[in-house]
This record gives structure tokens, C-alpha cells and sequence, in this order.
């Protein structure tokens, strides 16, 4: 191989920690590279896969979204917002709503509403039991979600239980 590759190889075993080490550099020189450089949190990444960052310039045309991140989906409004029904249309229908009234409400054919309803249903196991596991994995300490009267209704809660151990862990 050649030196480059070889380089490649070593680098891909090495942290950035690890190669300061290996470079002859101690702790405080390692602390205050990585203080002066802002790369403390990157000690544990690899030499190779940094290299490849800075020469690549991977982050020097990063686009930035005026009003921060949040304002991403609602740029995609406009041409989705006559698609953004199904989760009220699934709510409505677990409050027992019937789907042709749904439909009526959305201003979408009832034949929509009750596929949209079919396939939520047919999922509706495996979202419970997804949202199940994410619910637990931001709140360990979740106790259990109680049925709620139906598939459909089960799934909703628990999806519900999710959304609130997620704002609960990081915050709306």
C-alpha cells in the first residue's frame, strides 16, 4: 500500500486523542489543542474521519435557515399542508368520529379518510409497540401506558405518551 493508505489505516484505528498521544503530545498539550481548536468533543473521533472533514470542507457552505431549525418543516408547507390530515383524521376517528364526516371536515373524499384509517389500523401493533419503545427509552422510569379501548386508541396514547417523554426530556 502506500503511504497515504497506510496513513488511512493507521488513522482509522487511532482517536485524535490517541494520535496526540502517539505524536508525543501530554495531557495538558492534548487539553489545550483541543480547547484552542474547539475540538474537546473530538477526542474520540477518528484522525481520518476529521482529516477528511477539514480538507473535504465538508462545513464551509452550511446553509443556515433564517428563524432556526424549527422553520424547516414549515417551508415544506405550502405544498404538502392539503396532506398533513391523517393524524387528526386518526384522533377524530378514536373520539368517534365516523370517516365520511371526517372527510367532510378535511375537505378530502371519504374514500381517503377510511384508507388512511385501514392502514392505521393495520400498523396500529406495530406503532404501539414502537412508540412503546421509544416512550421507555426517554423516561426508563414510564410506567405503563393503559390500554385505551382499541387498536387505533392504543396506538394514538402511547404515540402521545412518546411525544411527552420527549418534551419532557428535551423540551418542545
Amino acid at each position: 500500500p502506500s503511504p497515504a493508505d497506510a496513513l488511512v489505516a493507521r488513522g482509522d484505528e487511532d482517536s485524535l486523542r490517541e494520535f496526540l498521544e502517539g505524536h508525543g503530545f501530554g495531557e495538558d498539550d492534548i487539553e489545550d489543542f483541543g480547547v484552542l481548536l474547539t475540538m474537546e468533543s473530538l477526542m474520540n473521533s477518528g484522525v481520518v474521519e476529521l482529516l477528511r472533514e477539514e480538507i473535504g470542507n465538508w462545513y464551509t457552505d452550511v446553509v443556515t435557515i433564517p428563524g432556526g431549525m424549527d422553520q424547516l418543516p414549515r417551508a415544506f408547507l405550502p405544498e404538502l399542508k392539503h396532506r398533513i390530515r391523517f393524524g387528526a383524521a386518526v384522533t377524530a376517528s378514536v373520539a368517534g368520529m365516523g370517516y365520511r364526516r371526517l372527510a367532510r371536515g378535511l375537505g378530502v373524499p371519504a374514500d381517503t379518510v377510511r384508507g388512511w384509517l385501514r392502514r392505521f389500523a393495520q400498523r396500529a401493533g406495530l406503532l404501539r409497540g414502537h412508540f412503546t419503545r421509544c416512550a421507555v427509552a426517554l423516561d426508563p422510569e414510564l410506567g405503563p401506558v393503559m390500554p385505551a379501548g382499541s387498536a387505533i386508541a392504543d396506538a394514538v396514547e402511547v404515540i402521545a405518551v412518546a411525544v411527552r417523554s420527549w418534551v419532557l426530556r428535551f423540551g418542545p
